[in-house]
């Protein structure tokens, strides 16, 4: 059948309570315009419109084309949203027998309504407030390593799906495109706004990694922005930020680029030179947004404008390479990209790589674990506890004894426990590696989005090994691995429940001395939710060791 067109869609909705199927968007009325009619706002592949019922705004998703398996495709977002705590995003309902235009039923998509402004409205509005830019952009990185974290990607980052409330909070709209790991596999069911997206992005370029382009893009465009408002007036067009299509497909000749690199932000040369590399070669060799950013300098405010921390010299030797067919692509940082793997040649072990930057640690329920903001540099943890195979070899090698086995008796591949917390550091020297600090196991634990347990904020007994089932309590520790649900933003398992973890803190954290070492993450014999969340800090005299604790290890990010 025939897709309804803009016109027929703006027909059908001046009567709403014969057009939609929904009973609350029945009883609402259409928000109108100066003229008395229906505002809408149009793009590419949707009209929509805002629906006022029950003391709540909705947006009304309307699309202009049909997309195959649409229905199934927002279920699995739905599904993979359900748990996860994510402020950017907002609430949804795909709903298949949405509205009927002139006889005929097709889908909507019901949204939350959104109070903001785009972001090209916003910066157009701040141009002249460089704290204010840096700060979006800041904030910007922050909903990237969000959805980054979540392992998935919203598939059509632009000025128009970017919105900013008047508290200056970012909000994503338009799901369309979005990337959860249940869809891999599938062709994108769209290419995304041009000015955005890689000039090669193909429908198979559908993928955790897919918002890397377009998020360097727009951070990039804020903090040159914030160094140099003008070329807001010299590259702007209203369908972009700064760079547009022809740009990205020939950055060597770019005259935005060529601006861009001689910014007075010192960070700017840096992340040009990384979007350059990065148009230049094949969409998956596009580096992870986080590393790049890590890597750039930061920018420097004095006053109201940005000045350089280096010579001015020193900017001119940076060139953009001459784009050949032969361009060989280097790698922007030797930085791996989050959940990285890397082995252990010493015990086998896998470990996940875990970017640096701030988090959100601790809660304010917490008196011995607050809420703050932590810096951390990268670092590796292992993807699992220490299991009773990798234990043994260290008792093999050296001579040292196991520890008393537990009532189940020894398995090989679950968690060694009744180790004191100098046995664990016997086993971390001998294996090149250390304890976790109380923040490194947490940062790892929850990702950045301030969640309360590894796979979201609601409570799931079915995601970790613990006594608080519906069909049966633990009665001991389950294999390492054994709750894939369960796993943290970075891919890090058995995070809660199993066994308690030491961590080289003592508690509370003093420098040097203490009576109790920090232990993380619950036990198989825990029942009480509260204690599995990843803020719980708890303690343990180091020279006890008990059939409820074990450990895991870190190392350094030069590994």
């Amino acid at each position: 059948m025939p897709w309804p067109t803009p016109d027929a869609y703006h027909e059908a909705v001046q009567n709403p309570h014969s057009c939609f199927f929904d009973p609350e968007l029945k009883a609402g009325s259409v928000a109108t315009n100066a003229m008395g009619l229906p505002r809408v706002v149009s793009g590419q592949f949707a009209s929509v419109y805002e629906v006022q019922a029950g003391g709540r705004r909705w947006a009304v998703r309307c699309f202009l084309h049909p997309i195959t398996d649409q229905q199934e495709r927002y279920n699995l977002v739905s599904r993979h949203l359900a748990g996860l705590w994510l402020p950017p995003l907002v609430g949804f309902e795909y709903q298949e027998q949405g509205i009927r235009v002139q006889g005929q039923t097709y889908p909507v998509v019901k949204m939350e309504w959104v109070e903001g402004e785009t972001l090209s409205a916003y910066i157009a509005r701040n141009l002249s407030d460089a704290k204010a830019l840096l700060a979006l952009a800041a904030q910007w990185r922050g909903v990237v390593n969000s959805l980054r974290g979540c392992r998935m990607a919203h598939g059509d980052l632009q000025h128009s799906n970017i919105l900013v409330t008047s508290q200056g909070h970012i909000k994503l709209v338009d799901y369309d495109a979005m990337f959860v790991p249940s869809l891999r596999g599938k062709p994108s069911p769209e290419l995304g706004h041009a000015n955005y997206q890689h000039p090669r992005r193909t429908a198979t370029d559908y993928d955790d990694p897919l918002d890397n382009f377009s998020a360097l893009i727009i951070y990039l465009s804020l903090r040159a922005l914030a160094a140099e408002p003008a070329l807001w007036q010299s590259f702007h067009s209203g369908e972009n930020l700064i760079l547009s299509a022809p740009d990205l497909k020939a950055p060597a000749t770019s005259a935005a680029f060529t601006r861009l690199q001689l910014s007075l932000d010192p960070g700017l040369p840096a992340l040009t030179f990384a979007l350059t590399m990065a148009c230049m070669g094949p969409p998956v060799q596009t580096p992870e947004f986080e590393t790049v950013v890590a890597a750039a300098p930061a920018a420097v405010l004095l006053g109201a404008s940005l000045t350089r921390s280096m010579p001015p010299q020193s900017q001119t030797e940076t060139r953009l390479p001459t784009q050949t067919q032969d361009t060989v692509i280097p790698s922007v940082s030797s930085t791996p990209v989050p959940g990285a793997t890397k082995i252990n040649p010493k015990d086998g072990a896998t470990l996940l790589y875990i970017p640096a930057g701030d988090f959100l640690m601790g809660d304010d329920d917490r008196k011995n674990n607050p809420r703050r903001t932590i810096t951390l540099d990268g670092f590796w943890i292992y993807k699992t506890p220490v299991t009773v195979t990798q234990y043994h070899q260290l008792c093999t090698q050296t001579n040292r004894k196991m520890p008393e086995a537990p009532s189940w008796d020894w398995k090989d591949d679950h968690p060694v426990v009744n180790v004191r917390w100098n046995d664990a550091t016997a086993y971390c020297e001998w294996a090149g590696v250390k304890l976790p600090s109380e923040a490194q196991w947490e940062k790892a634990a929850r990702g950045t989005d301030g969640r309360q347990y590894p796979w979201g904020n609601d409570w799931d007994a079915n995601k970790c090994q613990c006594s608080n089932k519906q069909v049966a309590d633990a009665k001991g520790t389950a294999p390492v691995g054994s709750y894939l649900q369960g796993a943290s933003p970075y891919g890090v398992l058995d995070m809660a429940g199993n066994v308690w973890e030491w961590c080289s803190d003592w508690y509370p954290t003093r420098p040097e001395q203490g009576e109790y070492r920090v232990r993380r993450g619950g036990a198989w014999n825990c029942g009480a939710p509260h204690a599995l969340r990843v803020v719980y800090s708890d303690a343990y005299r180091p020279e006890n060791g008990s059939d409820i604790i074990g450990f895991r290890c870190v190392l350094r990010a030069e590994f």
